[in-house]
């Protein structure tokens, strides 16, 4: 799949896009020790991070060209194959939740920290507020499917196969967009969807689809917690 960015953009791209990760996690892990930081500051910063990543990618992709054609938008997805995503996507998850629990039977290992999710330090549902429901709905099905993908499927991804083969370009986005998660029981599984929605994206050649899919995982994934806690 020919594309438009360089390698360059890819470090630069990765590059910024670490400094503003690091920031907006200085900020969660600085909620334990400040009274003054509450759930909303955290989500509002994540949310300014993924706002931050999606104008970073439009300005590389602007030196490269029209950003829509540059990043792959410009073409619809298939609608069936987003699904089909979505399906292989739950397969990997569900496939190492799996691995995990025949290690913890065959070995007689407490694996508990390889099954939990993203360990962010949140006051309970009853001391959440409608902003913050309101904040962590945007964050995690719109601005982290549309930052996440713009930022590894679009630009680093793209980046790297202008001078790796695709096989490592898929390996080494999947990575790095699995380590974003912060989080030893989700890195795993992460990688392995990371490396579908390259897949998918090559496949494809819209960016769309991957967002797609990104977009309804999460959602699925913030509806089942919404409805846990109600």
């Amino acid at each position: 799949m020919g594309n438009h960015f360089r390698f360059s953009d890819a470090l630069g791209a990765l590059f910024v896009s670490t400094a503003g990760l690091i920031f907006a996690v200085g900020i969660v892990f600085a909620s334990n020790f400040s009274q003054s930081l509450t759930e909303v500051n955290i989500w509002a910063a994540s949310l300014s991070w993924q706002f931050s990543i999606v104008i970073m990618v439009l300005l590389f992709a602007r030196r490269r060209g029209n950003f829509f054609t540059v990043l792959r938008l410009n073409r619809a997805p298939n609608v069936r194959v987003i699904f089909l995503g979505l399906g292989l996507s739950y397969l990997a998850l569900i496939s190492y939740l799996f691995v995990i629990v025949l290690l913890e039977a065959l070995l007689d290992m407490d694996l508990t920290s390889f099954k939990n999710g993203n360990a962010v330090p949140l006051p309970g549902p009853e001391d959440r507020s409608f902003i913050s429901w309101a904040l962590l709905a945007v964050t995690t099905t719109c601005g982290a499917p549309l930052a996440e993908e713009l930022l590894y499927r679009g630009v680093i991804f793209q980046g790297l196969t202008a001078k790796w083969p695709t096989w490592i370009a898929h390996i080494v986005s999947a990575g790095l967009f699995s380590m974003t998660h912060l989080d030893i029981g989700v890195i795993i599984p992460i990688f392995g969807i990371g490396i579908i929605f390259s897949m998918i994206f090559t496949r494809q050649k819209s960016l769309w689809a991957p967002i797609g899919i990104h977009a309804l995982f999460n959602t699925i994934g913030f509806l089942a917690m919404f409805l846990s806690e109600l």
